[in-house]
């Protein structure tokens, strides 16, 4: 999940912005190959980056349902 992370933070420094700004920039201007593919590329990391936050809340539910159910010493 950090190096992810990472990639999403070179490209927030990179054009100064959060992808959302970025995306509507992208999808207002004439095509430009170079924004286009770092687009594609930076919505595959926030795609994945969602993806894992919601594997780990998923699984941190799962362990708090276990923990409840484990007697204590």
């Amino acid at each position: 999940m950090v190096l992810v992370k990472e990639h999403i933070k070179l490209f927030e420094q990179k054009y100064g912005c959060a992808f959302q700004d970025f995306e509507k920039k992208v999808k207002q201007e004439v095509e430009d190959f170079v924004l286009w593919d770092d687009y594609l590329e930076w919505k595959a990391y926030q795609k994945s980056f969602e993806g894992l936050k919601k594997k780990i809340g998923e699984i941190e539910q799962k362990l708090l349902v276990v923990q409840r159910h484990v007697p204590q010493k």
